[in-house]
């Protein structure tokens, strides 16, 4: 009875054709950044199972607030509304944005009605987990007084809030309130408890 010698002399033979090819051998080439994937841009948060989750979403490198309410508001993808909901209505127009110290005061379009516990805390949570951007875009613009005096964030009982009050606070301090305004109605809601 023959013994095949098959299997260690292949091996044999296919590493003499690797190490005979011609490619040198190097060490590490350095090539750049290394390979990170997609990192998400903004955090919202959406609701699943009654409770306030934190989606993330890829943005630009730059995108901040603005841009996480309007994916916000846009809700979740149709392949996420299984898991995913939202208490949020889709709005006709951006949110307004205004910064006063440690508030947030969104001021939604008219003919939003006003929100639910959950759904402000979805806007709220939502301010709180991303960066404000530090002064407001060119499409909110900034009404002043005479005299050039910006004016000041309206109290949360008064109901309409002016939407276009100026950034005034550092964007990388904590958010501690965030007010939503609507048509004769305002509700405020702190960011302790978010998840």
């Amino acid at each position: 009875m023959r013994r095949a010698a098959g299997p260690p002399l292949c091996l044999v033979a296919g590493a003499a054709l690797l190490t005979a090819c011609g490619v040198p051998t190097s060490g590490v080439i350095q090539a750049g950044e290394p390979a990170m994937g997609m990192r998400p841009g903004v955090s919202v948060y959406f609701v699943s199972d009654g409770e306030l989750r934190a989606v993330p979403r890829t943005a630009p490198a730059d995108a901040g607030l603005r841009t996480a309410l309007r994916i916000l508001f846009d809700g979740p993808a149709a392949s996420e509304t299984t898991t995913l909901g939202t208490e949020l209505p889709r709005l006709s127009g951006a949110p307004k944005v205004a910064v006063h110290g440690a508030t947030v005061v969104v001021g939604l379009p008219p003919g939003v009605a006003r929100l639910t516990p959950l759904a402000t805390g979805q806007l709220a949570c939502t301010v709180a987990a991303n960066p404000l951007q530090g002064r407001p875009s060119a499409a909110d613009p900034v009404p002043t007084r005479p005299g050039g005096q910006a004016p000041a964030v309206p109290p949360a009982s008064n109901g309409a809030a002016s939407p276009n009050v100026p950034t005034t606070r550092d964007p990388g301090g904590a958010v501690a309130e965030v007010r939503v305004t609507g048509d004769g109605w305002s509700v405020s809601r702190t960011t302790d408890d978010c998840p």
